[in-house]
């Protein structure tokens, strides 16, 4: 989940969201400068914050639309039905869109998934396109339902000719009302992917902005009139007739130090940021460096691999409920400009860095000193030879339990290369989960999290990636004085014993060694490099220790007699002696020959055959 939870004191506050309540909402005035009507396609978002965890069903978020039967429907809606909320839109080749009085067909987000607590902001987007003929619905930037998975049959254009005196309403549709506070409502006429939903949703918009045909933001010092600052001149009026009243704004002016709020509940995850030297709306200035990368307190020895350099910065505030193992990445196309990363403990507080990276191939640097080092591959979107290191690959950290900054720095505001693009990506790492020899020693299965691909770094992340090949992983004995000295691995299938093409999660490795184990050996088992096997994203599997796996043996004992077999028994020997090359233990029990002292005659011959002429 992806939340903004806020608390204050609104004595003086002049930016602001409505919490609706008991029948209020806003009328849009669209009479004396009507709405462009979107035709082709459509984009319509806002902040919610719910109060109650069901609402009245076909309660309305933002309605401009006519739901009066088959035919007679023109229109768009987020309305709350069926226990969603879903976005709903009339094309022209679709007679009827609630479906004779149902609703359940439109995507939708489901009410348990939207948090209802009072406190917590979540963003919703509805976008429809004539030219896919699909309508879809976004929670916090992240596709949730497409008209192709909810069943509904939007086609063509938006139909508008049956709008008819249908009134264009926040909070309200017909006379049902939604409870909870709402923000930021936007109208576009244009069909937002979910890039451009997640940076732009964040913070405000500027009026006149392309496509941008209405924007209602509360932000007019409580008053009864809710300006359009999309510039195009549709105020609403807000009807408070119920208990509602002014509540905080989902953008609060603050101290913190993040922009955005995520856990691991919303791995994977991706986002968008721009590090371009921004307005800052609340503070008046051209400013979006919260951390001062030229200032690591604390490090022992300075061992000179922070640069020092510091320009504007994006912050995940990251909450792990649990130890988590996970990914960071900034290695892709859209990186544009020379990023570094670091992690911290407390929000706007340097001295709590525990972690800091500069390029892909550089090294990872801690507050005691140390460093590790790896040559992961990496992409950007930064032209030059070697360019494409400049960015973050962090296949493997683990974290406890607690509440982490995740900062993205831009190394310098004056740097020329690049428009100021970083999308991060945040995943639960690539592990292998279990493994399994067989009895024979000669195939082993991996077990892996999720699924795994070959073939080239670049191939994989531009998602041709391909089956894992032998080369793909490296084995060594730990012999122990034992026999087998060397193994090397002859094949590689799925569990079916099929070829691979990528994307498996349980492979099959069949193995050869120099000689039969005889039981003290350890094979070590691990990728080649850390660019051999990946994620569907290009990750590595961060692995270099190996699995290390216990080899059984393989080499049955040797047995001598004496009296030996054919020999001729002098008269008078009483005794047997069988002597092993090793222990030998009972079958099927695994007892110590041992317990045969306490044995009959009978039961000893059980385990021996005596023939004598």
């Amino acid at each position: 989940m992806i939340g903004i939870v806020l608390s204050s004191d609104l004595k003086g506050q002049q930016n602001n969201s409505f919490d609706f309540q008991d029948g209020d909402f806003v009328t849009i005035n669209n009479n004396g400068s009507p709405l462009n009507e979107a035709m082709e396609a459509i984009t319509i978002e806002a902040w919610i914050k719910p109060t109650v965890s069901n609402q009245d069903n076909r309660a309305g978020v933002m309605s401009y639309l006519n739901f009066g039967g088959p035919n007679i429907e023109s229109g768009f809606a987020l309305l709350f039905t069926q226990d969603k909320y879903r976005f709903i839109v009339r094309t022209e080749n679709d007679d009827d869109i609630g479906g004779g009085g149902e609703d359940n067909t439109w995507p939708g987000i489901p009410a348990a998934d939207i948090p209802s607590d009072g406190n917590t902001w979540t963003h919703i987007a509805g976008t429809y396109s004539s030219e896919t003929s699909i309508a879809k619905i976004y929670k916090n930037g992240v596709l949730v339902e497409t008209t192709d998975e909810s069943g509904a049959n939007p086609s063509g254009e938006i139909k508008w000719n049956e709008i008819g005196d249908a009134s264009f309403y926040i909070a309200r549709f017909i006379d049902n009302y939604y409870k909870g506070s709402i923000d930021e409502v936007r109208y576009w006429r244009v069909e937002k992917t979910a890039e451009e939903i997640q940076s732009a949703m964040t913070d405000v918009v500027l009026g006149g902005s392309e496509n941008l045909d209405g924007y209602w933001n509360f932000n007019d010092n409580q008053s009864l009139n809710v300006s359009d600052v999309s510039g195009n001149g549709n105020p609403g009026t807000l009807s408070d007739a119920g208990s509602g009243d002014w509540d905080i704004d989902v953008f609060p002016p603050s101290s913190d130090c993040f922009d955005m709020e995520i856990t691991e509940g919303d791995f994977p995850f991706n986002h968008l940021s721009d590090l371009t030297e921004d307005f800052d709306f609340f503070e008046s200035v051209t400013s979006n460096d919260s951390w001062d990368f030229e200032n690591f307190p604390g490090i022992e020895g300075n061992p000179g691999f922070i640069n020092l350099d510091n320009g504007n910065d994006y912050t995940y505030k990251l909450t792990l409920t649990e130890p988590t193992t996970f990914y960071i990445t900034t290695c892709d196309a859209e990186t544009n400009i020379d990023v570094q990363i670091a992690i911290f403990t407390a929000d706007c507080d340097m001295s709590t860095w525990i972690f800091f990276q500069d390029d892909s191939n550089s090294e990872i640097v801690y507050p005691d000193g140390s460093t590790v080092q790896y040559s992961f591959e990496c992409t950007s979107g930064i032209p030059g030879v070697g360019t494409d290191k400049y960015a973050n690959m962090l296949p493997r950290l683990e974290l406890d339990a607690g509440t982490y900054y995740v900062v993205a720095d831009r190394r310098s505001n004056t740097s020329e290369e690049g428009n100021g693009g970083v999308r991060t990506w945040f995943g639960y790492s690539l592990l292998v989960d279990s493994t399994h020899i067989s009895e024979s020693l000669n195939s082993i299965d991996y077990y892996f999290n999720q699924e795994v691909f070959g073939g080239d770094y670049l191939n994989v992340y531009e998602e041709n990636g391909i089956g894992l090949e032998i080369s793909d992983f490296s084995v060594t004995i730990e012999d122990n004085g034992g026999n087998a000295t060397s193994a090397e691995f002859t094949s590689i299938s799925n569990l079916f014993n099929n070829p691979l093409s990528g994307g498996e999660e349980e492979i099959r490795l069949n193995i050869e060694y120099s000689a039969p184990p005889s039981g003290t050996e350890i094979a070590i088992i691990s990728p080649a490099s850390v660019s051999s096997v990946f994620n569907v994203i290009g990750v590595p599997l961060l692995n270099v220790e190996g699995d290390s796996i216990n080899l059984v043996d393989q080499v049955p004992p040797t047995v001598s007699f004496d009296p030996d077999i054919g020999d001729t028994l002098v008269p008078g020997i009483a005794e047997i002696e069988i002597n092993f090359s090793e222990s030998i233990y009972l079958a099927p029990s695994g007892d110590s020959p041992d317990v045969l002292n306490g044995m009959n005659p009978e039961s000893i011959e059980n385990f021996f055959i005596l023939s004598y002429s």
